[in-house]
Order: C-alpha cells, then sequence, then structure tokens
C-alpha cells in the first residue's frame, strides 16, 4: 500500500517535473538568460517571501489535521484552518503597507531596476501561501492526490498552455511582464481548483487551540522556512551579486537538479501524516520500517535520474538555449550534493513531525548561515561555479547533522546504510 502510494505519488510528480521541465525551456529560450533570470528571481524572492505568511501553517495542518481527522474533530479541523487563513492575510495586509511605503521612496534603481516588479512578487505570495496551505490540509485528511494534482499537473500545463497560445496563436513576443501575468493566473487558477475538496474542512462550529498550535507551527516555521531559503537563496544571491544574466544561467541549472528531488519528495509527501500518528502512539519500530521503505524506494526512482543527468546534462540544458551551456559544470557540481541528500532519506520530515521540530529547526538555522556565508564571499569573487560548491557543502554537512540527531534521538537510521533497508533488500531477494 505504501509502495503504491509513493509510486503514484512519483508518477505524478514525474509528469509535472516534466511539464516544468518543458515550461522553463521554452520561457528561458523565449527570453534568454537576462529575462529568464528576472524570471526566475521573482519566483524565488515570491518562494522565499511567503515564508512568512505561510508561518508554518503549510507544515503544521499535516501533522495536527490528520489527528483530527483521525480522532473525528471536525470543529478544530474547521478552526485551524480559519486561523491559518487569518495570519496569511494579516501578514500580506502588513507586506502590502511596507510595499505602498517603500514605494513612495526614490528607489526606482533598486537592484538594477528589479524593484519595479515588487507588486507581482507581492501578489505571488499571496497566492502560493494559499496554494500550499491548501495542500498541506488537503493532504491532512487523506486527500492525497486532490493535494498534489492541482498545483504540479494543472499549474504547469495551464501556465505552458497560456504561453503557448499567446506566442503561436496570437502572435505577442513573450517577455518578462507577460510571462509572470501568466504565472499569476496560473497559481490563481490553482487555488480555485483546490476550494472544492475544501469544502470538506468547513463546518459551522469552529474550535481554536491558538496557543497550542501557535506553540507548535512557530518551530516548523523556523525549520522549514530555512529549508526552503536554503533551496532559494542561492538564485538570490548570484542575482544581486552577479545580476540577472548569470542568475538565469544558475537557475537554469537548478531546475534541472529539481527534476532529482521528486524521489525522496513524493515519499516524503506520502509518508509525513504518517510520522505524526504513529509517533503519537511512540511506535517507533514502525517509523523505522516506514522510513527505510521509503528511502528505498525513493533511491531506486532518483538514480536513473542521476545517471541521466550525468549523461545528458548538456542535450537537457541546450533545450534552454545555447547560451545556458555554461552551465554544465554547475549541475555536475550540485549533482553531487542532491546524491548526499538522496541517501540520506527522509531525516529532516521525521524531525518535524515526531516532535522535535525545535531540533530541526536550530540545525536548519545553522545550515542556511553556512550556506549564505559561503555563497556571498564565494560570488563576491564574481565565481558563479562557487555558488553550486557552496551549496553542495552546505547540503552535505546538514544532512550530517540531521541524520545524527534522528539516529541519537529517536533511535531511527533514516539513511540508505540503515540495517531494517538491508532487511528489505534480503526479503525480495528472497521472495524473487
Amino acid at each position: 500500500m505504501l509502495g503504491r502510494s509513493i509510486g503514484l505519488t512519483f508518477l505524478l510528480k514525474a509528469l509535472g517535473a516534466a511539464l516544468s521541465f518543458v515550461l522553463h525551456a521554452i520561457t528561458a529560450r523565449l527570453m534568454e538568460p537576462n529575462g529568464y533570470g528576472i524570471f526566475a528571481l521573482i519566483i524565488s524572492w515570491s518562494v522565499s517571501i511567503s515564508l512568512l505568511t505561510k508561518g508554518g501553517f503549510e507544515i503544521s495542518s499535516i501533522k495536527f489535521i490528520s489527528i483530527f481527522d483521525r480522532e473525528k474533530e471536525s470543529s478544530k479541523k474547521s478552526g485551524f484552518l480559519i486561523l491559518s487563513y487569518v495570519f496569511c492575510f494579516s501578514i500580506l495586509l502588513i507586506l502590502t503597507v511596507l510595499l505602498i511605503i517603500l514605494r513612495s521612496l526614490d528607489l526606482e534603481d533598486f537592484h538594477g531596476g528589479f524593484y519595479q516588479y515588487a507588486p507581482f512578487v507581492l501578489i505571488l505570495v499571496g497566492l502560493i501561501s494559499l496554494e500550499e496551505i491548501n495542500s498541506g490540509i488537503l493532504r491532512g485528511i487523506g486527500k492525497l492526490y486532490y493535494g498534489i494534482i492541482p498545483n504540479v499537473i494543472l499549474y504547469p500545463t495551464f501556465f505552458l498552455g497560456i504561453v503557448l497560445f499567446s506566442k503561436l496563436i496570437l502572435g505577442y513576443s513573450v517577455d518578462v511582464y507577460q510571462v509572470t501575468c501568466f504565472l499569476l493566473l496560473s497559481h490563481f487558477f490553482v487555488v480555485l481548483v483546490q476550494l472544492w475538496p475544501m469544502r470538506l474542512v468547513i463546518t459551522s462550529n469552529p474550535k481554536f487551540e491558538v496557543e497550542n498550535w501557535f506553540t507548535t507551527t512557530f518551530p516548523l516555521f523556523i525549520s522549514n522556512g530555512a529549508q526552503v531559503l536554503l533551496r532559494e537563496i542561492d538564485i538570490i544571491i548570484v542575482g544581486i551579486v552577479l545580476g540577472p544574466y548569470e542568475a538565469g544561467i544558475y537557475a537554469a541549472a537548478v531546475k534541472l537538479i529539481k527534476l532529482l528531488r521528486f524521489g525522496l519528495s513524493a515519499s516524503n509527501f506520502v509518508v509525513a501524516p504518517m510520522y505524526s500518528q504513529l509517533a503519537s502512539h511512540n511506535n517507533f519500530l514502525k517509523i523505522q520500517e516506514t522510513a527505510s521503505k521509503a528511502v528505498s524506494f525513493s533511491f531506486l526512482i532518483s538514480l536513473p535520474l542521476v545517471l541521466g543527468l550525468l549523461l545528458f546534462g548538456e542535450v537537457l540544458l541546450s533545450f534552454f538555449g545555447n547560451e545556458f551551456l555554461v552551465a554544465i559544470p554547475i549541475l555536475y557540481i550540485l549533482i553531487i550534493g542532491e546524491i548526499f541528500n538522496i541517501l540520506s532519506g527522509p531525516n529532516g520530515v521525521l524531525l518535524e513531525m515526531t516532535g522535535y521540530q525545535k531540533k530541526m529547526m536550530n540545525i536548519e538555522f545553522f545550515s542556511l548561515f553556512l550556506n549564505a556565508t559561503l555563497l556571498y564571499f564565494i560570488t563576491q569573487a564574481g565565481n558563479i561555479i562557487g555558488a553550486a560548491i557552496a551549496t553542495s557543502i552546505s547540503i552535505l554537512v546538514r544532512n550530517l547533522i540531521v541524520n545524527y540527531s534522528v539516529i541519537k534521538h529517536m533511535k531511527v537510521n533514516p539513511t540508505l546504510f540503515s540495517k531494517s533497508v538491508l532487511s528489505i533488500i534480503k526479503r525480495n531477494v528472497k521472495k524473487e
């Protein structure tokens, strides 16, 4: 059952990744490195700022909603949804006021003109926040595919359709402004689609446990926020220090690297609510078994992808345009970091879903500080390849620390090298 769920999730994420790759390759060709760099920076800044408006609710919803759903506490599910929405819109309102104040100042030349895209970023922040909070809640109530299909499949399909229609049918020249508007429209479409299954969460008598929910959510907000920033900060710093052109080159390599992540991402997507439920019963033997199955499955999925990128990375980069082929060494260095990530298994989500979110928060803070420091000083020297080295080093250090913490506090080994994984392999060999 677990393998089938992870397998179906993987297939959906694989299809979504393929659609997203085609989308980004086409937009990169249409806008060239400089325009694509600005587009990538808009996305990275939006994803990073949305951490504030989500407040960790997109993660804690998986934990709390799954427990409320199992215990038939519909009023608490509704209360949690309302609180997460109120928090999101409150922070968004504050950010809007700050933007109005900043726009009254003379900042038109800020970040090489990137400031002009700030209103787009703010709207995108709100849409991304709603989209991910909804997805977390839908996963919590067991609507796994409602939580994944809209933003993984419908979003890139809708986006790609608009871009191709504008270029091929209407004959418009596609620039950064147009593509950004298409981006906003696509995310809005996803939020609308999510509203239908979300009706299952709403009741007429919501109950709130504000202090308890915030106490758990805040560490998740910090740890997940640092984790997301670790994935986005390299593009942001390259853009700030070296400019949009270099950010576009670097972003193309990062886009290919994301193809390696959906094996582990698919398994985490399925098993995160399971960890929470098993931990509430102190069933760490079952957690070890679940983690071992997840890392085994994600490794089997990821291995051919790693080999494919090593063999055909140059071909795939050429789809973005010949200007992007200089990103080949960046791609290979980032692959090394992702291999460490794959072998380490579902370590972070284990700590977050089993009561050790504060421990994970501290680890992510340290990892983010290390990565940001290395990135800044290396890119200051004009070395874009050094940015990839800094990112891979940070991934390695983070995984070593997280795995040590999981083994120490839970007596669970989430890596591919655990005895439980070897037992699974032996059982499968005997069956054959």
